[in-house]
């Protein structure tokens, strides 16, 4: 897939990334996709009757909206993500403090989580937004309090979906995964590819 998408450049449009998140820029950078990046200028409330994998399609979606309310012309391709970790039916966003990241850390230890991310596509060539979703599996190792503690001492709970970060010491904490890697990170890159073909950004030369 990196060898077809490195093919690709020649034909590829002005996209802009509503997120300031550097993960999901440093997987753009990687793949060889040029985009600038666009501030969404909202919150990341949504309705109470809004559960589970919609979550963080709504606020994709809702971070789209808010680039496009925002701007006079609507000639630009837009991209936006949100990732939640969901464990036992309860939605875990980025923890308020670091107290609130160690009971996240310790109800998930050595027990299953799933993360999902939410995918809207914007083309002014439709005047359309897309929608999409991925899940993965995460899977703890047993985790000790001092073992929390030390990891929270790196600070990467902060602006972390679940508290945590896989791409980096994070990885210590995770025993498997079942499903997209790059999902975890917080931008799936299939469901980017196949939504970013579909739409006509990329065609190949």
């Amino acid at each position: 897939m990196a060898k077809r998408i490195a093919n690709l450049k020649k034909n590829m449009k002005k996209l802009l990334l509503a997120s300031s998140s550097p993960r999901r820029q440093e997987i753009l950078r990687k793949l060889g996709i040029s985009f600038e990046v666009i501030k969404p200028e909202c919150d990341e409330n949504y309705p109470k009757n809004i559960r589970g994998a919609k979550i963080p399609v709504y606020l994709a979606e809702k971070k789209i909206l808010s680039i496009l309310e925002s701007k006079k012309e609507r000639n630009d391709y837009l991209i936006a993500a949100d990732t939640v970790v969901i464990f036992k039916g309860r939605v875990m966003g980025k923890p308020s403090d670091r107290n609130e990241a160690f009971r996240f850390l310790k109800q998930m230890q050595g027990k299953t989580h799933l993360v999902v991310t939410g995918l809207s596509f914007y083309s002014p060539k439709t005047n359309y937004i897309e929608k999409t979703f991925a899940k993965t599996k995460v899977t703890f190792r047993k985790l000790s309090d001092g073992e929390i503690n030390w990891y929270l001492g790196t600070d990467e709970w902060k602006d972390a979906a679940g508290g945590y970060k896989i791409q980096e010491k994070g990885a210590f904490l995770v025993k498997k995964i079942c499903g997209s890697y790059s999902n975890v990170v917080g931008l799936p890159i299939s469901e980017l590819y196949d939504i970013l073909f579909s739409h006509g950004f990329m065609s190949e030369a």
